[in-house]
């Protein structure tokens, strides 16, 4: 990864952060490369470590990373066979904490999603969706669709 700084955005830093870390993650990482040290990380994003911290906890949330002690945070690899719909779906034990389908859109998805879903350069949908826990917001998620096995998802 090259280096780059944060300009002033509207949103939370973090958030941007982890938009700009997770277009890093598609384009410069290969699955289960371990990304640098998070001094290294916060220096080239010129964020303090408790924003970039932030920033990859979303990340972990939505499965795009892994972190384990003694290794390192790690390019996780593309979640398969994830439930979709357009009702809420409810993780086992967590009472009303549930996923919420917010939009769906046609993509071109990144290479090693593709190579990972067979799909080749085919287009998928690309579905977001937010984890909700009382009530409240705590994460977001994206999953990537093969088109092919699932032609209509307009109901999202």
């Amino acid at each position: 990864m090259g280096t780059t700084q944060l300009e002033t955005v509207p949103e939370p830093k973090y958030l941007h952060l982890k938009t700009v870390l997770s277009e890093a993650l598609d384009s410069e990482f290969s699955v289960g490369e371990i990304l640098p040290n998070e001094r290294d990380l916060a220096a080239r994003f010129g964020v303090a470590r408790a924003t970039l911290r932030q920033a990859l906890e979303q990340l972990e949330l939505e499965g795009r990373l892994q972190r384990r002690r003694g290794v390192g945070t790690t390019v996780a690899p593309p979640r398969v066979g994830v439930a979709l719909g357009t009702g809420r779906h409810t993780w086992p034990g967590t009472g009303d904490d549930a996923w919420q389908p917010m939009d769906r859109e046609r993509a071109v998805p990144p290479a090693s999603v593709a190579a990972a879903l067979g799909t080749g350069p085919d287009e998928v949908h690309l579905v977001r969706r937010s984890r909700m826990s009382h009530g409240r917001r705590v994460a977001t998620e994206l999953l990537y669709v093969p088109a092919a096995s699932v032609p209509d998802l307009s109901a999202i």
